[in-house]
């Protein structure tokens, strides 16, 4: 939309409509350069503005809040659908997959998925996805993997983030073998158009023998032109890790957080209803490189679908950079 001669802001001075005006931050065009604008020209930037306003208020929210489906595998279990209508009646347009098999996500195709994720107006942003463990151990990059990529390509997601490590395998020579792996599985990734990532939990924060935490190694090891970080700020809590002072150690790494709350018996509770201080994180998104904010939950005082729910209401009242 235009305004001749004015900005949207108020003008001391009434302009001379045929002078060339400056032009500031406000939309507005002198009548001289209206005429000489070229029709075309004139239309095209007329039909953007006019589909700029006509988007619907979830299309321009860029805050980027999803939630992890793990936060709601019982529900989903009892009612695929329902728990799917009711994460968007709630608010939700992202979710974070996990359950990738040969049969597609939780027994469910991709077919399934991609009509019903249309249906409730939902993305698949990002996805959990765990290295076997012949592929860590190996040197090249296997079809299966390869194929796992490619079918969470086919879902839309941007990120595929390997998830967390069984407790045998939490040792500083597998970790080093693990980040080999995931610089491979990054690289194929990166050509697909995703990125790879590796999600914490508070282990890979414990002092190993030799000195140096896995989360170290992580950060060392790990190509960060290949490998983002899904920091978990329950579980950096957890371990008495300050998540700031992770993002001041490498910043820019950390392209998506996964967003629950501590509560009084140290278990997980929605976010606002426990200690950990968002804004204060929050406020350091650039430094972080944070691009998606996911919503989390492994205990519940009501429902699993009612508590994420909960989450959102009060994580969307937070300011974000």
């Amino acid at each position: 939309m235009f305004i001749l001669g004015r900005p949207f802001c108020c003008r001391r001075r009434r302009p001379n409509l045929l002078d060339h005006h400056e032009k500031g931050n406000g939309l507005y065009i002198s009548l001289s350069e209206l005429y000489l604008m070229k029709r075309r020209d004139f239309l095209a930037v007329g039909a953007l503005a006019t589909a700029a306003c006509a988007l619907p208020a979830w299309a321009r929210d860029k805050r980027h809040i999803g939630v992890q489906l793990w936060s709601v595998r019982s529900d989903l279990e009892r009612d695929f659908e329902g728990t799917l209508a009711a994460l968007a009646d709630f608010g939700y347009r992202q979710i974070e997959l996990f359950g990738y098999g040969n049969t597609g996500w939780l027994g469910h195709s991709a077919a399934r998925w991609h009509k019903l994720l249309k249906k409730n107006k939902l993305k698949a942003v990002s996805a959990h996805y765990m290295l076997p463990e012949d592929e860590v151990m190996g040197n090249v990059l296997t079809d299966g993997v390869k194929r796992a990529v490619d079918a969470h390509k086919s879902m839309g997601c941007k990120y595929l983030i390997m998830p967390w490590l069984p407790d045998n395998l939490r040792t500083a020579d597998y970790t080093k073998k693990l980040c080999k792996a995931m610089n491979r599985t990054g690289e194929y990734c990166t050509s697909q158009g995703i990125q790879f990532g590796y999600h914490n939990h508070d282990f890979e924060f414990d002092r190993l023998p030799d000195g140096g935490s896995m989360y170290d190694l992580i950060l060392e090891r790990a190509d960060a032109a290949l490998v983002c970080l899904e920091l978990d700020l329950y579980w950096a809590a957890f371990a008495g890790v300050d998540p700031v002072d992770l993002f001041k150690k490498a910043p820019g790494r950390f392209k998506l957080l996964h967003v629950k709350d501590m509560g009084p018996d140290r278990n997980t509770i929605e976010v606002g209803a426990g200690s950990i201080d968002f804004q204060r994180i929050f406020d350091q998104q650039q430094l972080a490189g944070t691009e998606r904010f996911i919503v989390e939950l492994e205990h519940y005082r009501t429902t699993p679908t009612q508590g994420v729910g909960e989450a959102y209401q009060a994580i969307k009242k937070l300011r974000f950079k």
